[in-house]
């Protein structure tokens, strides 16, 4: 499980669902999209400290540094580590925000040609993103 630590920087809701906007320093932003609100979970407050987490599996990776896509989360970074199974393949990846794990299929990493050093696109839908209070 990817882990790194964040502040919501803003909340929208609506009925029982809420659009959580999270800073995560450097420059980066992203979002999750949760069926909670502030009245249900009182941790999600704007100003608030939380882990945000989201599975390996979770992650996608392109070599287009910029690519319009409805993926809200996305980051550039270096591949670092790639270690391949016969079915899945592990990149490990390094961002401004911190280390990064990526499981894809090892069928998709030999089509992609991924390299140690490569710089990549690390991408993750909001409803994939998990927050816990600190």
């Amino acid at each position: 499980m990817n882990q790194v630590e964040g502040q919501i920087s803003g909340i929208q809701s609506s009925d029982h669902m809420s659009l959580v906007f999270l800073d995560l320093g450097n420059g980066i932003e992203f979002q999750s999209i949760l069926l909670d609100t502030q009245e249900s979970a009182h941790y999600l407050q704007k100003g608030n400290r939380v882990n945000i987490l989201f599975k390996e599996t979770e992650l996608v990776l392109s070599k287009e540094k910029e690519i319009n896509i409805s993926l809200e989360n996305q980051i550039l970074a270096s591949i670092t580590e790639i270690k391949k199974g016969e079915i899945l393949t592990r990149i490990r990846l390094k961002t401004v925000i911190g280390d990064l794990v990526a499981l894809i299929s090892t069928t998709s990493s030999n089509n992609m040609s991924l390299k140690v050093k490569e710089p990549i696109l690390a991408m993750v839908k909001f409803n994939e993103v998990i927050l816990s209070p600190l």
